[in-house]
């Protein structure tokens, strides 16, 4: 089975180490409680096609909807953000989002006494990767290098996102857990045909989850499918009508859509 994923994850025409998708089976494996997984063998080698294609930008949470900490913070107020907001990561910044300086988690923050303390003094070194760089590369350096997280940067050295091995996961099995972050929802059913849906949500697994039928295009989630349409960053109440259903904005920053509030314009064999 790895031989046959190997062929399948090759960068610029050389197969990913076997390692490297040893590791993957590990994490697969490394699912106590959680069950089996909710794909079929042959979605399986699509969603597995699909993954070798992407860079690290199609997989990363982007800048926008980090949680993160000034370097100037304390430990206390990282606790406090990190029970209210409930992320197992914080990115660490200097002055500017965009200047990460480093990453502090929920499991360095366990035990702290002293809580006025800087949250520099307990923060990890940041691992930074190319928003380019292909996925199984990406997959197979940090296995190498040791890591679960890294920060995304873009052709100018700014922070534009983060991602973990549990993200590379997911873009193939979909959503997993982490025990310490809080259970996110992408997509819950408020009425018969009626679903209010995170902006994050992939194109892709939402058409096959229920059969949308929405266009592929340059963008990888529902928002951005929203934002190429309309031209500009739209507002709650704006919507449009893609696929076999209607898209329509019900939460909204200045700068991103963050919900949507989606109508099947018909009944749809599931």
């Amino acid at each position: 089975m790895e031989r046959g994923l190997a062929v399948l994850l090759r960068i610029g025409g050389a197969a990913v180490p076997l390692a490297t998708l040893s590791r993957l089976g590990s994490w697969l494996a490394a699912r106590p409680g959680r069950g089996a997984l909710e794909v079929s063998e042959a979605g399986l080698v699509a969603r597995i096609a699909r993954f070798a294609a992407k860079a690290t930008r199609d997989a990363m949470v982007p800048q926008v909807d980090l949680c993160a900490v000034p370097d100037t913070a304390s430990v206390g107020q990282a606790v406090a953000l990190v029970r209210e907001r409930g992320f197992s990561r914080l990115p660490v910044f200097r002055e500017r989002m965009f200047n990460m300086i480093g990453i502090v988690s929920i499991l360095d923050l366990l035990g702290i006494v002293d809580l006025e303390q800087p949250v520099t003094a307990v923060m990890r070194e940041p691992f930074f990767v190319p928003a380019s760089k292909p996925l199984p590369e990406l997959l197979g350096t940090l296995q190498a290098e040791g890591r679960n997280v890294a920060l995304v940067v873009d052709e100018y050295g700014g922070a534009v996102g983060l991602v973990t091995v549990e993200d590379l996961v997911e873009e193939i099995v979909g959503e997993i857990e982490d025990e310490y972050d809080a259970p996110r929802e992408l997509y819950r059913q408020v009425a018969p045909g009626v679903f209010l849906v995170s902006a994050r949500a992939p194109v892709l697994e939402v058409n096959e989850r229920f059969g949308w039928n929405l266009p592929q295009g340059e963008y990888e989630t529902l928002a951005g499918l929203v934002l190429e349409r309309l031209g500009r960053v739209p507002k709650p109440g704006d919507g449009v009508v893609a696929g076999r259903v209607r898209l329509e904005v019900t939460r909204a920053s200045q700068r991103a859509v963050q919900e949507l509030r989606v109508r099947e314009l018909q009944t749809i064999r599931r």
